[in-house]
């Protein structure tokens, strides 16, 4: 899906919604690497308000839920003021869909092997 610098290097809301109901998984990287971009938080509440609405659909058909994989692996590594969102934060109703994907090597410059945490 091509993204551009109009809109931080992500897909809008409206370039996704006609592809979630073929879709098993989302996934939303930010901020990204290397742009360092953060999605905007209206196009996230959308994109998560999305996901809910597709899934309520899909609930409706006895159809598997679409996940909303969420890699927000840089979130420490912000600047100039850009503000660091999560969808859960914006639209709770999508947690049960919501997949958070942290780590601490990259904040914390964490070298070697390292084992998931709860």
């Amino acid at each position: 899906m091509p993204v551009h610098e109009a809109t931080n290097f992500f897909p809008t809301p409206a370039q996704l919604a006609s592809h979630l109901h073929v879709a098993r998984a989302l996934v939303v990287n930010s901020p990204l690497n290397p742009t360092g971009t953060v999605i905007a938080a209206g196009a996230l509440a959308e994109i998560a308000a999305l996901v809910v609405e597709e899934n309520r659909r899909r609930d409706a058909a006895g159809r598997r839920p679409l996940f909303l994989v969420f890699d927000q692996v840089y979130w420490m590594l912000t600047f100039h003021g850009a503000a660091h969102v999560t969808p859960v934060g914006l639209v709770p109703g999508v947690a049960p869909y919501t997949i958070l994907l942290d780590a601490i090597s990259k904040s914390f410059c964490a070298t070697g092997l390292r084992v998931g945490w709860p």
